[in-house]
Parts: structure tokens; C-alpha cells; sequence
């Protein structure tokens, strides 16, 4: 009792203030072989308490298989059967007047060594079934990312078919219109492009995605977009949505908000906080009237995605130019968020 008490407060004590000097497997290692020993001494020398000798004895390999794994178990079994068979000679041949009789001690040891094959089978079958699911896991990120990357690809080629035909026409609402839904495409391809390429699957780093997509609408005009986006994580739907939206409200203030030869600036700013999101798209330019319905497609399209998300909403501020303002709510388990913004 003294041994064992001595060995947790200082198993506690390393832990607590020096966690690097013992691993949890080293931890593992030290008490079995203490609990090995006072088992040893119990069932060999009188009066060093026998009945904690037989409830170890029958609660080792549980501890031992579960604790240290399949290998370390094994091993450990195998001198622990060792000792009880040292045990059971000397109760043979009473080298030192002995506890227990030879036949209980070979009953003992059988008992032991049974049990222990089945909390061995136990574990290798537990060891087994996570390592298939691990498997299984690799497989399908393996198969998620062969989506992704084919998804890309087939959207790159409708770009290049939509590109391809707006170099062909010569009226110009046709060319505009072509590569309008060339850059909204562009704007979920992005988004398979990260999903392919980053290690989750699931979540998409939305500061990265969007300042690409902000990057890429910045090549087609002379206007300086200055972006501050916060780094958060969305699903890919709901990555897919906030990006068509960045993107309309984007493309509208390029074509809508200056003359096509000046170079004025445009602001987007996407903030966070708690679950709450808020995109901002301001420039300064000659504005437009709120209170007509505006019957553009960029226009219906942000509000039919607005609708995808809790408590959404879509605003205009037409004060000092055009700033289109988008609050909506996310659950807070589907947003991970960071606190410094990331500037382009």
C-alpha cells in the first residue's frame, strides 16, 4: 500500500509539472511491473495479503491489453505466466515455505493465461476493426479529392467553352453576359480547387478561397479592390454560396460603379463574430436608386443565396456611392474562426 501510494502521488506530481519526463505508456509500464511484483510476493511469502494477489491477477489483462496495446500486452503476459510458474515450482519443490499448493497455482496460471487470450482476442479484434475504419477513411478522402479535382477540371472546361464563345461574339452584352457566368463558374471552382488540395474535406478555408476569387475578378478591371476577409472555415455548400455571393456583389460594383477607364476603389470587408456574418462590398461611385426593383441577374441571383442562410440579409446603403451589406447567422458548429484578418 505504502509502494503503490508513493508511486501515484509521483506519477501525479510528473504529470503535473514535468509532463515530458513520462510518457503514458512509460507510466503504464512502471505500474504493471510494481503491481507484477507485490502479485509475486503474495503469492509466495505468508502473510502479504493472497486475496489482493487473485483480484489483481484477474483484472491485469484487461488493464494490460487495453492500457499498452496488443504487443506490450502480450509480453507482459508472458512474464507475469512466467512468475505465477516460478511460483507454482517453488510451492513444488518448498524452497521457501509456500502459500498456495502447486495444483491451485497451476489452476491459477491456466485461469490466467485463458483470460488473457481473450482479452487478447478482444483487443486484436477492436485493433482490426479501427484499423479498417482508418482505412476506409483514407479511401474516402482519397475518393473526395478525385471528385473535387474532376469537378474542378469540368468546370474549367465550361469556362474555357464560355470564354471561347464570348471571344466569338461581337455584340457586347452577349460577351458580358458570357463571361459573367465564366466568373461565377470560375468562383466554384475555386472552391473544388481547395477542397481537392487542402487535408479536410469538409471545411473550406474561406479567407484563401475568397481572396482568390477576388483575385481573379481584380485582373479583369483597373479598379483597386481592397480586401480585409477574416479567417473562418464554412461547409462546402455554404463556402459555395458565400462565394457567389462575394462574386456578384463584387462583379456589380466593377461594371456598374465607374467609368470602365478610371481606377477608383472598391472596399470588400468580411467580418465575423460569434456566428454572425457580415460581407461588405462599397465603392464610390455614382450609386443607384434602392427603392426601384432592379431586375439585373446579379442582383436576383444574391437574393435568391441569401435565402440559403439562417436570418439572412441582404441591404444597400446608397450613401457616398453603392455599399451592399450581407448579414446572415451560421450554427456555430458548422463556422471555425480566427482572429486575425487576412488582407490582399
Amino acid at each position: 500500500l505504502w509502494i503503490e501510494s508513493f508511486l501515484i502521488v509521483v506519477f501525479i506530481f510528473l504529470y503535473l509539472f514535468h509532463p515530458e519526463r513520462i510518457s503514458f505508456v512509460g507510466a503504464g509500464n512502471i505500474f504493471i511491473g510494481l503491481i507484477m511484483f507485490l502479485i509475486v510476493i503474495s503469492l509466495t511469502l505468508p502473510g502479504y495479503n493472497q486475496g489482493f494477489a487473485l483480484f489483481a491477477l484477474a483484472a491485469m489483462p484487461a488493464s494490460i491489453f487495453f492500457l499498452l496495446g496488443l504487443k506490450t500486452g502480450v509480453r507482459w503476459s508472458i512474464i507475469i505466466s512466467l512468475f505465477i510458474f516460478i511460483s507454482m515450482l517453488n510451492a513444488s519443490m518448498h524452497w521457501i515455505p509456500p502459500v498456495f499448493s502447486t495444483d491451485l497455482l497451476l489452476e491459477v496460471n491456466v485461469a490466467y493465461i485463458v483470460i488473457s487470450y481473450f482479452y487478447y482476442r478482444l483487443e486484436k479484434e477492436r485493433v482490426d476493426y479501427e484499423q479498417q475504419l482508418s482505412k476506409m477513411i483514407q479511401e474516402k478522402n482519397i475518393l473526395l479529392k478525385e471528385i473535387h479535382h474532376r469537378a474542378k477540371n469540368n468546370l474549367q472546361t465550361i469556362m474555357g467553352l464560355l470564354e471561347s464563345q464570348a471571344l466569338r461574339v461581337e455584340n457586347k452584352g452577349c460577351k458580358q453576359l458570357l463571361r459573367a457566368q465564366r466568373n461565377r463558374l470560375q468562383s466554384m471552382s475555386l472552391l473544388h480547387q481547395h477542397l481537392a488540395y487542402e487535408t479536410g474535406y469538409e471545411k473550406v478555408n474561406m479567407s484563401q478561397y475568397l481572396i482568390q476569387i477576388v483575385h481573379n475578378l481584380q485582373k479583369t478591371t483597373d479598379h483597386i479592390l481592397d480586401v480585409k476577409i477574416d479567417d473562418f472555415q464554412l461547409s462546402m455548400s455554404e463556402g459555395i454560396n458565400l462565394g457567389l455571393l462575394l462574386n456578384e456583389a463584387v462583379s456589380n460594383a466593377i461594371k456598374h460603379a465607374y467609368p470602365k477607364e478610371s481606377m477608383e476603389k472598391i472596399e470588400v470587408t468580411l467580418r465575423h463574430e460569434g456566428n454572425h456574418l457580415q460581407l461588405r462590398v462599397k465603392d464610390f461611385g455614382q450609386g443607384f436608386d434602392a427603392t426601384v426593383e432592379h431586375k439585373s441577374l446579379g442582383i436576383v441571383l444574391m437574393k435568391d443565396i441569401i435565402r440559403f442562410f439562417p436570418e439572412g440579409r441582404l441591404m444597400f446603403n446608397t450613401d457616398n456611392g453603392t455599399e451592399v451589406i450581407v448579414d446572415f447567422d451560421l450554427q456555430i458548429e458548422e463556422v471555425s474562426c480566427q482572429k486575425n484578418p487576412k488582407i490582399f
